[in-house]
């Protein structure tokens, strides 16, 4: 796979013109995630095709809203292998004083592409920092920002937030904040 992808390290030609139609199929069905974390089973070559710079307008916000049950962090924790006890042991995260199990970071990181990925199908995310302030706790809800700050050829510069809304406070409280960068489809 790594070599049927090699076209976007030389010279960037991008997902759509140098990856054999099977792959890009499965790929832009993987892409397709609504906003509720449901995958298509269909895939259209329309939602390649679009111009490169697609859906993504600079200066526009685009937002998600979520929370993520105890099921879903402990699922994560096995997949991605950070089975801190924190993060799925009410106790444990009792005892390093916290009001319950801790959402992994790179849970609540992962709206951002999901965000992109939806609104430019066959958009690639390419750099992300992150910059985590304060921890969310399982049935808490999220609400991802991203806003397009530039888009230069078919590279996009993205600020991106993530704020804990509905708390007891009257303001959302930031958990991350960041900067990405993406490449839009050719």
């Amino acid at each position: 796979m790594l070599a049927m992808l090699s076209g976007l390290q030389r010279g960037g030609q991008g997902l759509r013109r140098s990856t054999p139609r099977p792959l890009l199929e499965a790929v832009m069905r993987h892409r397709r995630a609504n906003f509720h974390g449901e995958v298509s089973d269909e895939c259209s070559s329309s939602s390649v095709t679009q111009d490169s710079q697609g859906g993504l307008r600079v200066g526009e916000v685009y937002k998600m809203e979520r929370d993520f049950t105890a099921e879903e962090v402990r699922a994560y924790a096995k997949l991605g292998g950070d089975t801190n006890s924190i993060h799925i042991c009410p106790e444990a995260a009792a005892a390093a004083n916290f009001p319950g199990c801790v959402v992994h970071g790179m849970l609540y990181a992962g709206l951002f592409p999901a965000i992109i990925g939806t609104r430019q199908p066959g958009a690639m995310y390419l750099k992300q920092t992150l910059r985590f302030r304060t921890p969310v706790i399982v049935g808490e809800t999220v609400q991802a920002t991203v806003k397009v700050e530039k888009i230069s050829g078919r590279r996009a510069v993205l600020s991106t937030s993530c704020h804990k809304v509905g708390t007891h406070s009257e303001s959302p409280v930031l958990v991350l904040d960041g900067d990405a960068l993406a490449l839009l489809p050719a």
